[in-house]
């Protein structure tokens, strides 16, 4: 058993869904008393636009903090735990089951998981609708790339730990009629350029994978590019008006 944290939708209807998986730094803050600011932030901002949101804490119930260090566990595991979390969604009421989305950071196997031509989408009765993903693991595709479902990946330019070059190299390899693969670079950003604050220093986990750390710019570009990758999903609930103060 792994542990969730959910925001459940406030809507009377079953709404659209999103599961997160964080990277290998982990869910948790050190001490595990609360949510890495991170994945906080996506998670309101999912829930602000109607969505049922699950944060997958695989880490802490298996006895560590984080699986940057060492080999833990892979991306195959890390991908069982986000369909685990897709099947609980579609269990619940007020989730419409066809309407689950995935957000992943790093490498959870995610890209493997949206693509027709592995083993899992089968055993997960179809998968997720569509997927958000900052910085993935591009490289452990298999042969054959053909996305079940559009696929938004942020990237960024200086990232020495999961190239760009990766993803870019897997989208030529996409198979004709398959479902969007989107990618935007950001040319001056490092791995985990979405943190919300600090500055950018040497890999503090393994320093021959290069720098890593925040880059404004290319954080807030990326949330209005979620913003309308959402609204070009059916059944995802339009993005909320805001009302002008007195």
């Amino acid at each position: 058993m792994i542990r969730g944290y959910l925001l459940a939708s406030q809507s009377i209807d079953p709404t659209a869904a999103a599961v997160l998986n964080p990277a290998c730094e982990g869910l948790l803050a050190p001490g595990g008393s609360q949510v890495r600011g991170k994945y906080m932030r996506m998670a309101r901002f999912l829930h602000g636009r109607g969505l049922t949101v699950l944060m997958i804490d695989g880490f802490t119930p298996r006895g560590f903090e984080e699986a940057c260090s060492s080999n833990r566990i892979d991306h195959i595991q890390r991908l069982k735990d986000s369909l685990g979390g897709l099947a609980y969604l579609r269990s619940r009421s007020n989730v419409a089951a066809e309407r689950v989305i995935t957000v992943t950071w790093g490498n959870t196997g995610g890209i493997e998981g949206m693509n027709k031509d592995a083993n899992y989408l089968p055993k997960a009765e179809a998968g997720f609708m569509a997927a958000v993903m900052y910085y993935p693991e591009c490289g452990k595709v298999g042969r054959n790339f053909s996305p079940s479902g559009p696929i938004q990946v942020f990237v960024g330019g200086k990232d020495q730990w999961n190239p760009a070059v990766l993803c870019q190299q897997l989208a030529q390899r996409q198979e004709a009629g398959s479902a969007p693969f989107l990618m935007k670079l950001y040319p001056e950003a490092y791995h985990s350029f979405d943190l919300p604050m600090g500055e950018p220093m040497l890999n503090p986990y393994n320093p021959s994978k290069g720098w890593v750390g925040r880059n404004a710019s290319a954080t807030a570009d990326s949330f209005m590019t979620v913003d309308a990758f959402l609204s070009s999903l059916p059944g995802i609930p339009p993005k909320p008006e805001r009302k002008l103060q007195p």
